[in-house]
């Protein structure tokens, strides 16, 4: 069953959720904010066992092999090109990133 991480929990993270548990076969392995109270809450909120304050740790686990980023648009290059470094496949809305050259990199990585 492909596990997922749902990287950043503001409001766009809600309706990620929703998408993701409209797919048979699909887990939510973890949540992952800064704010520790708030990934517990939304974790508690979405039915997800594990929270963390800290995405590399995500990155470091090898159960998990979607990284969904759901943070402010200015950290989506950096944590992009880090899961796709990882290994880990990245859904990322748009901007993919602030500049040419960032988005360059995401490519990159990507490739």
């Amino acid at each position: 069953m492909p596990k997922i991480a749902i990287i950043g929990t503001g409001i766009i993270s809600d309706f990620h959720v929703q998408g993701w548990k409209n797919i048979p076969g699909i887990e939510i392995h973890t949540v992952v904010d800064l704010n520790e109270d708030l990934a517990k809450e939304k974790a508690d909120k979405w039915g997800v066992k594990n929270f963390e304050t800290d995405y590399k740790k995500v990155l470091d686990n090898p159960e998990i092999i979607i990284c969904d980023i759901c943070l402010p648009h200015f950290l989506h290059a950096k944590v992009t090109i880090d899961a796709l470094n990882a290994g880990k496949n990245v859904l990322c809305e748009k901007p993919i990133a602030l500049t040419i050259e960032e988005a360059l990199e995401v490519k990159d990585a990507e490739e």
